[in-house]
């Protein structure tokens, strides 16, 4: 098996595909709150600059930057930046909700891949990978998982065994 499927195989065990999304998060409002905003309507581009907050449904986002891209008033991409930028998110399926950290966190609506870029961290519980860069396409349920270009930062992952059972005496 090649390392790629390994990572893709031991990612799906730890990350079942239904982990990202409650249905409800899509169809609810966008939330951001800023120290401070510069918007171009004629760009679509708006700058949230100062302890940002990102809410929508049970996304949170928290940056120190965040930069908006929309078109015809729809969200088509964001840009979070940040030492570093946070996500979360509660999954349908898990008790345990979604974290991941980046430097340069993207997300896009156009393709709904979620990438993380520098020290990014993508975590579940006490289950975690780790490495340069983090790709998740949210539709077809694929990751893959890079380390930098001279493997200083490789990938890692931690998965942990399941729990004993409790035995009564």
């Amino acid at each position: 098996m090649s390392a790629n499927k390994a990572i893709y195989f031991l990612f799906f065990l730890v990350f079942p595909p239904s982990l990202f999304a409650l249905n409800s998060d899509k169809y609810s409002p966008v939330l951001i709150e800023a120290d401070q905003v510069d918007m171009s309507d004629k760009s679509g581009i708006s700058t949230y600059t100062g302890n940002v907050k990102l809410t929508q449904g049970s996304i949170r986002i928290s940056a120190d930057s965040i930069i908006v891209f929309t078109s015809n008033n729809k969200l088509q991409r964001l840009i979070a930046t940040g030492s570093p930028a946070k996500f979360k998110q509660k999954p349908d399926e898990k008790s345990n909700d979604v974290e991941a950290s980046a430097f340069h966190v993207e997300y896009s609506t156009k393709t709904s891949v979620l990438t993380l870029q520098q020290n990014a961290q993508l975590q579940q519980g006490s289950n975690m990978f780790s490495g340069h860069k983090i790709e998740y396409d949210t539709l077809n349920d694929v990751m893959s998982a890079r380390s930098t270009e001279n493997k200083k930062q490789r990938i890692q992952a931690i998965i942990q065994p399941e729990s004993l059972p409790v035995t009564r005496q």
